[in-house]
Formats: C-alpha cells, structure tokens, sequence
C-alpha cells in the first residue's frame, strides 16, 4: 500500500513540475479558466503526502511527508490567492529541490518493496 502512495505522490510532483516549466500550458497563460492545473496538482499533493505520513511507520520518512504536505498545502493557499486575484502568481519550487524529493522518495519506495 505505501509503495502505491509513494507512487501517486511522485505523479503530483510530476505533474507539478510539468505544468510549471511548460509555458504553452493554459493554466499558466491565464487565472480564469475553470481549473488550474497548479492549484488542483498541490492539494492533490498535499492531500496525499498528509495520508501517507499518517500511514508510514518510519518517523524520518513521515517527518518527510508531513513537511511534504506542508508546503503542498502553502504554494496551493498561493495559486488560489492568484487565481482570486489576491496576490502574484507563486514560484511552485515546493520546498527541497523537486530533483532531490524525487529522489528521497525513490529511495523509500525502494526499501519498502
């Protein structure tokens, strides 16, 4: 079960990175579209790293997941204040290096098979 979670968590932050770094993507080009890719990728990711801290039993990796989640939860808090025309556009770098999280979490993924 937890390697399914680390796998749907590594999709958001796929996602994530894909429609931040493609500037043809619609979600970038304009705040009032009916969805925005960004917004609906971080609470997805934030949603999911909150669920599956609460399920992994080694304390690193759930420290891991829950400041994962927090910062999911923030740059999503942002993306709705641009979209509600509140504040700028957000830089969606979500905490670590995406790279280096991305990483993180394949190695977990690894030791829990």
């Amino acid at each position: 079960m937890l390697e399914w979670q680390y796998y749907q968590i590594l999709g958001e932050l796929q996602e994530l990175q894909r429609h931040d770094s493609d500037p043809t993507c619609p979600c970038r080009l304009s705040d009032d579209l009916g969805e925005n890719c960004l917004a609906k990728h971080s609470l997805g990711l934030s949603v999911l790293a909150a669920e599956t801290a609460a399920m992994e039993t080694d304390k690193k990796n759930a420290s891991l997941l829950w400041e994962l989640s927090a910062d999911a939860k923030d740059k999503h808090m942002k993306i709705k204040g641009f979209l509600c025309h509140e504040n700028d556009g957000p830089s969606l770098a979500i905490g670590r290096d995406n790279g280096e999280r991305k990483l993180s979490l394949f190695i977990i993924i690894n030791h829990a098979k």
